[in-house]
């Protein structure tokens, strides 16, 4: 055999052997997903399923392209109005539901619900995908933890543009039932002061979050959905 059968050879061996790993990967990371969507389900009745299964294969696929996270997950819900609570945080690893909350959206994305999106500066919008959190800090909205964009043209520009999660005191059941949404932000996902602090303690320094909005350019671009 002459060299250059032998490198064709070698190559197409290469390409079906990967082809087979990613594969089995992709099995595995859907039986995973399967097995704690059923966990999760139950602890958290109101979480849309959809947004529960892109979340979870974000977390397990993440992490086997070496995107180190830690055990907890949260999941934001665009698709819901600014009235229900449309945030929830998981401890994956344990299955419990830590919490479920308000969360708002920026003033430009919409009003009760959100429903325009941007990676912009100076947009005033929210943006969706997958998010790693980093370090903790006290800011023009008080104690917050910053965002790291994973979604490349769509959540990107998160750390330049300052989006951030911080506490609100117009993310409250009161203000809800004042006028029936809670209030809006710059772009950043928002929660009630209440709980910012023990939230952000939580989650910061290396956590995944996903805010979830049923985009097809976005789930079908997300090279966290795929295993390879």
């Amino acid at each position: 055999m002459d060299d250059k059968k032998y490198r064709a050879i070698t190559t197409l061996l290469i390409f079906l052997t990967s082809l087979a790993m990613t594969s089995i990967s992709n099995a595995n990371v859907q039986a995973s997903v399967k097995n704690k969507s059923a966990y999760l389900s139950r602890v958290a009745a109101t979480v849309n399923p959809q947004a529960l299964n892109t979340a979870l294969t974000m977390y397990y696929c993440a992490a086997s392209k070496g995107i180190n996270h830690s055990r907890f997950l949260t999941i934001i819900d665009y698709s819901l109005p600014s009235n229900a609570k449309r945030l929830w945080l998981f401890d994956v690893d344990d299955n419990k539901l830590l919490l479920n909350t308000w969360v708002a959206h920026g003033i430009k994305s919409g009003e009760l619900y959100a429903q325009s999106f941007s990676n912009k500066h100076e947009t005033h919008k929210s943006s969706i995908g997958l998010f790693l959190t980093g370090v903790s800090y006290r800011g023009e909205g008080g104690y917050s933890t910053r965002l790291r964009g994973l979604s490349p043209g769509f959540n990107d520009n998160a750390y330049a543009r300052t989006i951030v999660v911080h506490g609100a005191w117009y993310v409250s059941q009161d203000f809800v039932r004042k006028y029936g949404r809670v209030g809006r932000t710059w772009g950043c996902p928002a929660v009630p002061v209440t709980i910012s602090r023990s939230l952000i303690n939580i989650i910061r320094n290396g956590s995944l979050l996903l805010v979830y909005y049923p985009d097809k350019n976005m789930l079908g671009n997300s090279q966290y959905l795929t295993c390879k």
